[in-house]
């Protein structure tokens, strides 16, 4: 299992925050409702509204949280290639 940073830091719970949104997504839950319930779970450390919503639209197509994790860090180093 590969683990996601951020600045350095180990990010369990936004890979948990991912792996609840696909749940969300596969049991019928809306992009609304899943961020209600991140938000009940997680508090002020809950994915930010157009995160939920991106992963939640992405999933709901079929992408798989691996491919949308490289195509998330293929963007980060296109950004800072570029400054």
């Amino acid at each position: 299992m590969s683990v996601v940073t951020v600045g350095g830091k180990m990010s369990d719970k936004n890979l948990e925050q991912r792996i609840n949104i696909k749940f969300c997504v596969k049991i019928g839950k809306s992009a609304s409702e899943t961020l209600a319930l991140l938000t009940v779970v997680y508090g002020e450390y809950a994915m930010k509204k157009s995160r939920v919503f991106e992963w939640h639209r992405q999933l709901r197509k079929g992408k798989t949280m691996c491919k949308m994790t490289q195509e998330v860090s293929s963007q980060k180093r296109k950004v800072q290639m570029q400054t």
